[in-house]
């Protein structure tokens, strides 16, 4: 009989604990309940929306994909309409969706190609023949890229990256299939059938 009194007793004193606990509860409730009101009648000043729009105006955004090429005066002070930084595009907003993007070594003359001028694209394949195409964008300057075809590492290819437009036959090639580029009208040069592949310009 002491054990079940005993035992009345703390299932009392438990439920106590637990009506306590949920009235403590239902006040934080309310609390919250009021502060979410007072946000909901709180106007935003419209000097937050002009600092949001001057936060916008500050980034810069590229018109289009690309590498940063120099930033000038970094850590300085710029004036009205000074340049703050350089961007070779490689896929201008004017460009067509397909490209084709090359690197033309420093030995074979790159600065002699100019934007608007004209490539020869041919694929890598037996007797190929070779489209012209025009150039979109071309990198004003000599640039390094790491070269992965040698063993070697820290090795680069030093020369100008070309962009220039997909020709039309070649509309059905997969991205990241390789091309042979020709800076001048190819002809055939197979000389005796020695293995050498035979490259002729399309007649269009």
């Amino acid at each position: 009989m002491d054990n079940a009194i005993i035992r009345s007793e703390a299932i009392q004193n438990e439920l106590a604990i637990h009506v306590e606990s949920i009235n403590s509860l239902s006040k934080d409730l309310d609390e919250a309940d009021k502060l979410l009101r007072k946000l909901d009648e709180i106007t935003i000043p419209e000097e937050l929306f002009v600092l949001n729009e001057r936060l916008k105006n500050k980034i810069l955004t590229a018109p289009g994909e690309g590498t940063i090429h120099r930033i000038n005066k970094l850590g300085g002070v710029t004036k009205l309409g000074e340049p703050i930084l350089s961007i070779n595009l490689t896929s201008p907003n004017n460009a067509k969706s397909k490209t084709i993007r090359a690197l033309i070594p420093q030995d074979q003359d790159p600065q002699s190609l100019s934007q608007d001028g004209h490539l020869w694209i041919s694929l890598r394949q037996k007797n190929p023949v070779a489209h012209k195409a025009k150039i979109i964008t071309i990198s004003p300057s000599i640039e390094a890229l790491p070269n992965y075809n040698t063993p070697i590492r820290g090795q680069y290819i030093r020369g100008r990256i070309v962009v220039c437009e997909l020709p039309n036959d070649f509309e059905d090639q997969l991205p990241g299939t390789g091309v042979h580029v020709h800076l001048t009208e190819p002809g055939t040069f197979n000389i005796w059938d020695f293995g050498k592949t035979p490259v002729k310009a399309a007649s269009n």
